[in-house]
């Protein structure tokens, strides 16, 4: 399901149900915005994580992602509060989505350890 809003920044916001419970929300922000404006909006109680995708187990879909402090998808999280703030990809500056999620489950290592990509 997906609602235009216009609070706390304009955008669709996705809404993930899962069993009939909600899952989590992404807000597609309308317009780009950059990180000082989230930071301006959502406090300084923030965190910047870096991941990259595990290209091994690519099925032609989305990758799997992990943690990597040198990888080009970056997020900034407000873990207390549940928020991440997506920036565009391989771009530090700018932000072009916000979701709200309950609990963040993304690995702390590759699982392509001593496998190659997948073809």
């Amino acid at each position: 399901m997906s609602y235009d809003v216009a609070d706390p920044l304009p955008g669709e916001l996705e809404v993930y149900i899962s069993k009939g419970i909600l899952d989590g929300m992404t807000l597609n922000l309308k317009e780009k915005v950059s990180q000082k404006d989230i930071i301006r909006q959502f406090g300084h109680n923030f965190i910047i994580v870096h991941y990259a995708s595990d290209d091994c187990l690519d099925d032609g879909g989305s990758a799997t992602m992990y943690q990597n402090p040198s990888g080009p998808i970056k997020m900034m999280q407000y873990r207390d509060r549940g928020l991440v703030a997506h920036f565009v990809y391989n771009d530090d500056e700018t932000v072009e989505a916000i979701a709200f999620i309950f609990k963040l489950s993304i690995p702390m290592h590759s699982s392509c350890t001593g496998r190659g990509k997948k073809k």
